[in-house]
């Protein structure tokens, strides 16, 4: 066996067979990591069971009796029937709030669902006839914008510091011709 398998024998000493215990004690005669692991446990129990044999001396019995009684009340009045009600039915009313807002999100994600979806069939009904005019729409778009990057792209080219120069004016209208 382990040291680990010891380990927890050590923990239920008192609760050992007395073969069990034998075992244990051949071990903790070669092993001293166990044997120092079983005089502290030793020890912690010694410890404990002088302690439960001391008696505890109460300075003012009838002041404890009194803080105990009062805790006692307390705690009844804490959980009377009016609370016990309370607490369900509140519970009761958090439980159904999220029922019924659950069917309300699944309408509405149905209803949602189903608009999109005719949505989308008279789409592309409107759109397979307007394709020609869509297209034509894109590539007058298209032709625009490279015809802006040609004009800005001549006026980059011929920048000069001084715009009165007349190489830049001959620049410019080379480049817009």
């Amino acid at each position: 066996m382990k040291c680990q398998d010891f380990e927890k024998n050590i923990y239920l000493y008192s609760e050992l067979t007395k073969q069990e215990k034998n075992q244990l004690q051949q071990h903790l005669d070669s092993c001293t990591a166990c044997q120092q692991l079983f005089l502290s446990m030793q020890k912690m129990q010694n410890q404990i069971h002088h302690i439960a044999e001391e008696k505890m001396e109460i300075r003012n019995p009838a002041l404890l009796t009194h803080k105990i009684m009062q805790k006692i009340a307390s705690q009844t009045i804490r959980h009377s029937f009016g609370d016990v009600m309370e607490g369900y039915f509140r519970v009761s009313l958090i439980k159904y709030s999220f029922a019924v807002v659950s069917v309300i999100l699944v309408m509405a994600f149905g209803a949602e669902f189903f608009s999109l979806s005719l949505k989308s069939k008279i789409n592309t009904e409107q759109a397979s006839k307007a394709s020609v005019i869509l297209n034509s729409g894109l590539f007058r778009e298209s032709f625009s914008k490279q015809k802006e990057k040609r004009h800005s792209t001549a006026l980059t080219e011929c920048a000069s510091p001084l715009r009165a120069n007349p190489g830049y004016l001959a620049c410019l209208k080379s480049k817009m011709k």
